[in-house]
């Protein structure tokens, strides 16, 4: 039926034999109009009725009630630092720590969304000379960490803090399913040479920017100071 109304009916001939049951499946398209996050929703009842071989009417009586649908306008992607990102600690020059520097939860509600860009940026220039390379990790829902695209050199230039910036493709992509969690780990590998020059140095790796698509693209640029950084 492609008019919109408050019920629809149907006249069918099914049998359904004696204490057996019938599947029924109603399906519907929700109208372009309908208010997006919370404002409109759907809650369907079905009533059944019928005849007994006796021929006597029969009806269901008690409507059924299905789910209540909610419209939405969208996808939304939150991201935080996760519960169980590495703690500060003293690391060796030339090593790469398995715990990795930072590990980022990303939770998806209302649909499916897909990580496409990822930027992690150094906190201070001065601290730039520490780190030699970052690699990228995702973890999607309970799943194990699996490296992602390829190792990348920190980028430098003396002025600005450094950064390392990942362009995602494929399988490569960091899935969030709807109303699930899925995580990225990047383990950096520090300087082998000049130990005497990073000797109390604090390099803090900080996520600066994400982009993602779902139905439509979400893009979100974080400024590198710490005040709203995932670091």
């Amino acid at each position: 039926l492609s008019t919109a109304q408050a019920s629809y009916a149907w006249s069918i001939s099914e049998p359904c034999a004696v204490n057996g049951t019938i599947a029924i499946e109603v399906y519907a398209d929700i109208a372009a109009g309908a208010v997006g996050d919370g404002g409109d929703t759907v809650s369907t009842t079905l009533v059944v009725s019928g005849t007994a071989a006796s021929g006597t009417a029969v009806t269901t009586g008690t409507a059924v009630t299905g789910q209540t649908i909610t419209a939405s306008s969208g996808g939304t992607l939150t991201v935080s630092k996760a519960d169980d990102t590495p703690l500060a600690g003293v690391v060796i020059a030339g090593s790469t720590p398995d715990a990795g520097a930072l590990k980022v939860k990303f939770t998806a509600a209302n649909e499916d969304v897909n990580i496409t860009e990822l930027t992690f940026r150094q906190n201070i220039d001065a601290d730039d000379i520490t780190i030699a390379s970052l690699a990228l990790y995702k973890a999607e829902g309970s799943g194990v960490f699996s490296q992602i695209g390829a190792i990348k050199d920190f980028n430098s230039d003396s002025t600005n803090p450094g950064y390392v910036a990942w362009s995602l493709s494929g399988t490569d992509q960091v899935k969030v399913v709807k109303n699930g969690s899925s995580y990225v780990l990047v383990k950096p590998t520090y300087v082998s040479s000049g130990q005497t020059a990073v000797t109390g140095l604090t390099p803090q790796i900080a996520l600066t920017h994400v982009k993602a698509q779902g139905a439509a693209t979400i893009t979100a640029t974080i400024s590198p100071d710490g005040t709203d950084d995932v670091a």
